[in-house]
């Protein structure tokens, strides 16, 4: 007689061998459904590309009085700089200046701080200033006190500036520029340095704290930079080794055909003294002939060429 112990032992047996069945069975119809609610694998996610390196050197060049249609008119002709610039960078053709005055310091001043005359306070080349109840120009500061560079005898008060005493900086800018901006961001090590042979066109670009700031007196023929600025030695040394006084008596010969320069429908008088850049020019209906560099009078007075006929 078989003991009911082992009855009872097979039954469990049984009971245990069906249900691991069971179990196995159902995890085999649920492996089907779990692989469909499955999301597919997604793609790897693409590589941030790198930051583009900083430019070690901003070149930030302002051609005044240069109309956009003289692209397209002497394009032609370029075969340098500008025609580069022109098939290798951006050419906005939609600008626009929506304010009355067009003139040099506030087109620069414009151009240099990103804002209207209206913000940056340059309104005008020269103004009535309530306050002084006198014209100011637009970089005349009593405070400031210009120096010539390459040891040239100067007097205080240049001919861009109505002040008896007193020099030029960018006290009038009411905002920053491009180059203040760059250098608060940089630290000390960006340089700033601009050049012009205005110093209203000189000091707009710079702004506030160039570290050098150079232009051309119209006055004696010197350059010039003012203490608000530093000074730069080795521009002293090569205005000292090549003065603009070395130019004079040579001649300027056009580099390309006469008729190549002809205007046609312009007649207007460019008027440049002999101490900024010694020609004196008519564009008219006539092409332009080679026109001889002026000098100085013997006690250091600008001469004028003759207005051609």
């Amino acid at each position: 007689m078989v003991p009911s112990s082992l009855f009872l032992k097979r039954a469990m047996f049984r009971r245990a061998t069906f249900a691991a069945a069971l179990f196995l069975a159902g995890s085999l119809l649920l492996i089907p459904l779990a692989t469909a609610q499955v999301s597919p694998p997604r793609p790897a996610a693409p590589k941030l590309s790198k930051a583009p390196a900083r430019p070690k050197l901003i070149v930030l060049l302002v051609v005044d009085q240069m109309r956009a249609d003289y692209v397209d008119k002497f394009f032609g002709q370029w075969t340098g700089g500008l025609k580069r610039l022109v098939e290798e960078g951006a050419w906005f053709r939609d600008a626009a200046y929506p304010y009355a005055t067009t003139e040099t310091c506030v087109g620069h001043s414009t151009i240099s701080t990103g804002a209207f005359p209206a913000t940056h306070g340059i309104v005008s080349n020269s103004w009535w200033d309530r306050d002084l109840g006198k014209s100011v120009t637009c970089t005349s500061d009593p405070k400031a006190k210009n120096l010539a560079y390459g040891g040239a005898s100067f007097k205080d008060g240049d001919s861009e500036s109505d002040e008896k005493h007193g020099g030029n900086s960018g006290n009038r800018l009411a905002v920053p520029t491009f180059a203040d901006e760059l250098r608060f961001q940089s630290g000390a090590l960006t340089r700033v340095v601009t050049f012009s042979l205005k110093a209203r066109a000189a000091i707009s670009l710079a702004g506030h704290q160039a570290d050098g700031v150079a232009w051309l007196d119209d006055t004696t023929g010197a350059w010039v930079t003012s203490n608000k600025f530093g000074a730069l030695p080795f521009l002293d040394d090569y205005v000292m080794k090549n003065p603009v006084r070395k130019d004079y008596g040579k001649t300027w010969n056009l580099r390309l055909d006469r008729i190549t320069y002809t205007l046609k429908k312009l007649s207007v008088v460019w008027h440049l003294t002999a101490g900024v850049i010694p020609f004196h020019i008519r564009f008219a209906e006539k092409p332009l002939a080679p026109i001889p560099m002026a000098h100085f009078t013997s006690n250091g007075k600008r001469a004028r060429l003759p207005t051609p006929t």
